[in-house]
C-alpha cells in the first residue's frame, strides 16, 4: 500500500515539470515542444531526482542547501541544453542550440520551484486553518 504514494508522486512529478516545459516553451516563444517530448522530459527529471534522492538516502551524505541547489540548477541547465535542444524546435522547423534549451531547463527549473514553494505555502496555510477550527 505504501507503493501507492510513491508511484502518484512520480506521476505527478512528471505531469509537472511536463507542462511546465510545454508551458515554458510556449510563453519564451522558442517554437514548439511535442506533447509525448514534454513529457518524456519531464520523466527524465523526475527519475534523476528520484536517483538523488535514493542516493542521498542510501549513503547518508547530506549535502548543504546552497551546493544542493547549485547542482539542481546545474542539472536542469544541462538536461534542458541536452533534451530539449534536441526536441524543441522553432519556427522554421530547426532544432534550437544548446545554450537556448539550457534556458528554458532553467526557466523550467524555475517554475517548478516556484509551483513547490506554493504548494508549500498552501498546505502550510490549510494547516493552520485546520489547527485553529480543531476542536481542543
Amino acid at each position: 500500500m505504501i507503493l501507492v504514494p510513491a508511484i502518484l508522486s512520480l506521476l505527478l512529478g512528471t505531469l509537472a515539470v511536463g507542462l511546465m516545459a510545454k508551458l515554458v516553451v510556449r510563453l519564451a516563444r522558442h517554437g514548439s515542444l511535442a506533447w509525448r517530448h514534454a513529457f518524456a522530459y519531464g520523466a527524465l527529471v523526475t527519475v534523476a531526482g528520484l536517483a538523488g534522492v535514493l542516493l542521498r538516502f542510501f549513503s547518508g551524505v547530506v549535502l548543504p542547501g546552497v551546493l544542493g541547489a547549485a547542482i539542481a540548477f546545474a542539472f536542469h541547465a544541462l538536461m534542458g541544453g541536452w533534451f530539449l535542444g534536441r526536441h524543441v524546435h522553432d519556427r522554421e522547423g530547426l532544432r534550437i542550440p544548446f545554450l537556448r534549451g539550457a534556458f528554458l531547463g532553467v526557466l523550467v527549473f524555475v517554475l517548478v520551484l516556484a509551483l513547490g514553494f506554493a504548494m508549500g505555502a498552501l498546505m502550510g496555510l490549510l494547516e493552520a486553518q485546520q489547527g485553529a477550527t480543531a476542536p481542543v
